[in-house]
């Protein structure tokens, strides 16, 4: 015999309806469980108590099938009238299979998702598809291949006719109509909408994680992209690159170089402040405004100061410093010595930094760059004073905390950002800002 358990509401077509099993009845008749937990909402639970006819019915079924059930437990809520709101089944049901698996731990659950109101299949459904529990869900088919009408006058059912003229009591007509749910297409279809909703949060690692979990639903493309996205908001380009290895997709705007690296710290900047994450936002203004800084300067003065420095390896990362020595080799390099020895006294060999350059920008920049001049001294205020007091206090950074200290708001230090990324000398058109939402957009429309 199968080591089946069967938990079934009871619905309108049970036990017999249009001259054939209703669903408990047929799946008892597939799949002979040892045990049937019927559950009767007070409409049910009034027709059980006229003639006992779904017990007696599974009497019927069990010496005609030749097969044994050994337990058949009601539960009974007499009390239940409203049974159209998923809320009041959802929990309970959870409970009783619980208890049906403690209780039977070595037999397999079925469920029927076919009687019952909407709101008692559906939360089946979704517990079956949830996974908690290793449950069996099961569909029956009508027989007409259309909706069954209910019994209008349950009160002239007959146990004993209805079940002569059942007609899958006829071995010769028969047929199986019972059908195992595909529970984890349902899952995959939450998740994926789950998926949809991390993608619209730029959340790219709950994504991957997600997709992960149900990747034998989701085309491997699809698995490419999240991991291609995932990879570019962590700046890990040579990921990003491998990841779309071989794909007709590229959603980086700048393809190559310094410029790319800039551009694409920037709109991660972008979507920190998107996702409301004003803190790392803050945080993470400082290496890309040295980087600023120093292409403002190469473009506006023609001035590259890497040339007058030594690259210095510092645990795995490289610093450049900048040397008297070099600097006074060159005319050049020699006003830019006399600018920093007249603004820090003597100028020592040693790394710089935004602060140098603004110095520098101020003494060789042309008028007509003193607009830009200004932007960088508002973006240096930013970095040095709220920024530096983010990163070493524990503290709240709100928008009204931010706008308290500079008196912009956090999209306002965006604009000033990408105002000065332009002047800079990198090539970013406006459209390039929105390159985040078009990927996101490419991916959703292959998941469809």
């Amino acid at each position: 015999m199968n080591d089946y358990v069967l938990f079934s509401c009871v619905g309108g077509h049970d036990p017999v309806a249009s001259y054939a099993d209703g669903a408990i009845l047929h799946i008892c008749r597939i799949y002979k469980p040892q045990k049937v937990v019927l559950y009767l909402s007070k409409e049910m639970l009034e027709r059980q108590n006229m003639d006992d006819r779904y017990r007696k019915s599974l009497v019927l079924l069990q010496q005609h099938e030749n097969f044994n059930i050994e337990e058949i437990q009601c539960i009974e809520r007499a009390e239940l009238v409203n049974v159209q709101s998923f809320d009041v089944f959802y929990d309970e049901f959870e409970q009783i299979i619980d208890d049906i698996q403690k209780q039977n731990p070595n037999k397999k659950i079925l469920l029927n998702v076919s009687s019952g109101t909407p709101a008692m299949k559906s939360a089946l459904e979704i517990i079956a598809a949830l996974g908690k529990y290793h449950v069996i869900p099961i569909q029956v088919k009508s027989p007409n291949e259309k909706e069954n009408p209910k019994q209008d006058k349950p009160q002239e059912y007959d146990v004993e006719l209805f079940w002569e003229m059942n007609n899958d009591n006829n071995a010769e007509t028969f047929k199986d109509r019972t059908v195992v749910v595909k529970s984890n297409n349902l899952l995959a279809r939450i998740k994926k909408e789950i998926m949809i909703k991390m993608i619209d949060a730029y959340n790219y690692k709950a994504a991957k994680e997600i997709a992960d979990d149900i990747k034998e639903y989701i085309d491997g493309n699809v698995l490419d992209l999240i991991h291609a996205a995932y990879c570019r908001s962590q700046i890990d380009l040579s990921g990003y690159d491998k990841a779309l290895k071989n794909k007709k997709y590229d959603f980086m705007p700048i393809k190559t170089g310094d410029e790319r690296e800039i551009f694409e710290y920037l709109i991660s900047l972008q979507i920190k402040l998107k996702q409301g994450n004003l803190a790392d936002f803050i945080r993470g203004i400082t290496p890309v405004v040295m980087d600023l800084f120093e292409s403002c300067f190469k473009n506006k003065c023609n001035i590259d100061l890497k040339k007058y420095c030594d690259k210095v390896n510092k645990k795995g990362v490289f610093v450049y410093h900048l040397k008297r020595s070099l600097l006074s080799n060159t005319e050049e390099g020699q006003k830019i010595k006399q600018i920093l020895d007249s603004a820090y006294g003597s100028m020592k060999d040693g790394p710089y930094t935004s602060n140098t350059i603004m110095k520098l920008f101020e003494n060789l920049s042309s008028a007509e760059d003193s607009k830009l001049f200004h932007t960088m001294e508002k973006l240096h205020d930013v970095e040095q004073n709220v920024r530096n007091f983010a990163a070493h206090e524990i503290v709240s950074v709100t928008e009204e905390w931010i706008e308290k200290r500079t008196g912009m708001k956090a999209k306002d230090i965006m604009e000033l950002l990408k105002s000065i990324t332009v002047q800079s000398g990198i090539n970013v058109k406006k459209e390039y800002w929105n390159s985040y939402d078009n990927m996101n957009t490419v991916i959703k429309n292959n998941m469809k």
